[in-house]
């Protein structure tokens, strides 16, 4: 078996607010003697965010000069397993993820805008599951699928409300990314991407009382692409030009409103 332990310490100094930040971090990697090639992986870590200029500033313009960083405690556990099919690489990717958030800087989504508190108002939570499985499905072209499981929660300070969806909180993410190609000339080839997320929590403006109380509908976006390679290396070894890639795609193919 074989062990790996990766560990460090970020260590970040701000005058604005005169905050001295340590983060520390470890990753513990397991790699067991068996016939298929599994690595085992769990992680915990202490993250910490300044905060940018669009967050100290509040709603009437004013730059809040003694906002904390963002703070959060990461804790992952996660499994790569390579294995062949059809005689072909592939990559199966899971993990798990828990993170506890205090020090936060609210937001709500107002259009196009985002709009913080500008103080350190919330603690939070992140929970979720991912899997992704990437390879050859079409001998050689890389394809992956994936699908995330997220929930994420804040609690502000002295609303009585308790927990609520934070604006981030998509519950459920697909994607899909097929490539393939023409049998007898792969430099002729097509990518089909599928992308689908379930609604996204939202509510009046400047309203704490429905603060986040309602979801949005799905996101859905289907792309195509077409690409031609043209290598001319091997016609012409002196040439200035090795190769050519004309490619056209076609961006939401089917015309969903998001």
């Amino acid at each position: 078996p074989k062990n790996t332990l990766t560990y460090g310490v970020r260590l970040n100094y701000r005058d604005l607010n005169d905050q001295l930040l340590v983060s520390p971090r470890l990753q513990y990697a397991f790699s067991p003697t068996w016939e298929r090639e599994v690595v085992f992986r769990a992680a915990v870590g202490l993250y910490q965010q300044p905060p940018f200029y669009r967050e100290l500033r509040d709603r009437d313009g004013y730059v809040k000069r003694k906002v904390r960083a963002q703070s959060s405690w990461h804790n992952i556990v996660s499994l790569d397993y390579n294995f062949k099919m059809w005689g072909r690489d592939f990559k199966w990717v899971t993990e798990a993820y828990y993170k506890y958030m205090w020090n936060i800087i609210p937001y709500e989504v107002d259009n196009v805008r985002i709009r913080y508190a500008a103080h350190n108002r919330a603690t939070a939570y992140a929970a979720g599951f991912d899997v992704r499985i990437s390879g050859e499905f079409i001998e050689g072209a890389q394809s992956w699928f994936s699908l995330g499981i997220l929930t994420t929660e804040e609690d502000l300070q002295d609303d009585e409300h308790g927990y609520r969806r934070r604006p981030s909180d998509q519950r459920v993410n697909l994607g899909v990314y097929f490539q393939d190609h023409i049998p007898n000339d792969p430099s002729i080839r097509m990518y089909l991407s599928l992308l689908v997320g379930t609604g996204l929590p939202f509510g009046p403006p400047n309203n704490e009382e429905y603060r986040n109380a309602f979801t949005g509908k799905a996101y859905r976006r289907v792309d195509i692409g077409f690409s031609k390679i043209f290598d001319f290396e091997e016609k012409h070894p002196e040439g200035k030009l090795k190769s050519l890639w004309i490619s056209a795609e076609i961006l939401n193919l089917m015309n969903f409103t998001n």
